[in-house]
């Protein structure tokens, strides 16, 4: 009796340390399992992005999806284990990754992949019902509608007085639409831009017209919430603007008195309606152009450049400065660095005629009012005191005064 027991229980305790080295072997064994599982969903994944990308004409890298083993979740349902994750998605480098879901079904009993698949998701995580590859196709589209419309942004405010302005476009590309008739591509929607880093941001509203044949867009509209630039201003940069163009157009007047124009009482300046604007904690500092005419038969203007700091604590300009770039112009169209004056010397007939005038140089003809024309010492000549004329000789003259 006593050995059947001893027996009994040699017999048992065997069954116990097989069951539990069994069991010991399964748990070292599942890891190994789930290893395997998420290789195969990656190869998987890999291939099929792969293939589709290539074969869209994408000429894609070795590897199209991101995969990240300690990222995706896993799940039993019947006999798959399904894989799930959202990894970055870039197929081509003309366009900025953007993230996908894939989906990843493999066989419990084989180990193999059933099914794999991945669809493109919005900010929010939700699916876009457009296949991956047309979503990179689109963009690469709404890279150069987004080229065109930077330049064209550029633009509006270069001619208005921005010196370099470095625009910035955002528009997903879940706003977008693209319209195909034969090699023409419509693309429109909306997004959202600013002018340089000074401006506010803005909704835009786009559309682009996209030449396959000559792979270019070939017209671009867009219009913004704020129609006028200097409107899509920070308030106090306007009002900085403001104080500055003032400023500037003071120191023209200034400056013309200084040299000699005694007689005006305003300056015809003409600034930029925009200017550089850059922060330095609480100061503005602020670069632009202009030009100016001191007398209304000037041909052309004379161009300046304005630079001035504008306190936003203070709302007024602490410092302001104008360059006259190429001197002032005379109403001749002469260039004028010193006082100049004008007068009026007429011969009638052969009669002579002496116009007093206190003269440095540079006498010149603005225009002439007479029958017979005015040819230096044939009938004019002038002095450091006085224009002479005869023979017929009328006009009206300029000088370099003293």
């Amino acid at each position: 009796m006593r050995s059947h027991l001893t027996a009994l229980v040699v017999s048992t305790g065997a069954a116990v340390a097989v069951l539990a080295g069994a069991k010991l072997a399964a748990i070292h064994a599942q890891p190994d399992q789930e290893h395997a599982v998420v290789m195969e969903c990656r190869g998987a994944l890999w291939k099929k992005a792969f293939d589709e990308a290539t074969a869209a004409g994408l000429n894609p890298g070795a590897i199209v999806v991101d995969f990240t083993a300690a990222n995706a979740q896993r799940r039993v349902s019947g006999g798959e284990i399904v894989l799930t994750g959202v990894e970055d998605y870039r197929p081509t480098h003309e366009v900025a990754a953007f993230p996908v879901r894939y989906t990843c079904r493999v066989d419990r009993a084989s180990g193999k992949v059933r099914e794999v698949e991945y669809v493109a998701i919005d900010k929010d995580g939700q699916d876009i019902a457009r296949p991956p590859v047309q979503l990179v196709k689109e963009s690469r589209l709404l890279k150069s509608c987004k080229e065109r419309l930077i330049s064209g942004l550029a633009d509006d405010v270069r001619t208005r007085g921005v010196s370099s302005p470095s625009p910035v476009v955002e528009i997903a590309p879940g706003d977008a639409e693209f319209v195909s008739k034969g090699n023409i591509t419509e693309i429109q929607g909306r997004g959202r831009a600013r002018y340089d880093s000074g401006f506010d941001w803005q909704v835009l509203i786009f559309q682009c017209r996209y030449d396959v044949k000559k792979q270019q867009v070939t017209r671009e509209t867009h219009a913004l919430e704020t129609p006028s630039p200097v409107d899509a201003l920070p308030a106090d940069s306007r009002q900085a603007l403001d104080a500055c163009r003032n400023a500037a157009g003071q120191q023209v007047l200034a400056e013309a008195v200084n040299r000699g124009y005694r007689r005006l009482s305003r300056v015809d300046v003409e600034l930029s309606e925009l200017a550089d604007v850059k922060r330095r904690g609480p100061l503005l500092d602020l670069q632009g152009r202009g030009q100016f005419r001191l007398d209304p038969r000037h041909r052309q203007p004379t161009p300046l450049t304005f630079t001035c700091t504008y306190d936003t604590r203070a709302s007024a300009i602490v410092g302001a400065k104008v360059v006259v770039e190429a001197g002032s112009w005379t109403p001749s169209g002469e260039v004028a660095n010193g006082p100049t004056g004008t007068l009026r010397c007429g011969s009638r007939g052969l009669r002579r005629e002496e116009c007093p005038a206190s003269i440095r140089g540079n006498v010149r003809i603005i225009r002439e009012t007479g029958q017979a024309r005015c040819e230096a010492y044939k009938n004019w000549m002038w002095s450091s005191e006085r224009i002479v004329v005869w023979d017929g000789c009328v006009a009206e003259f300029e000088y370099d005064a003293r």
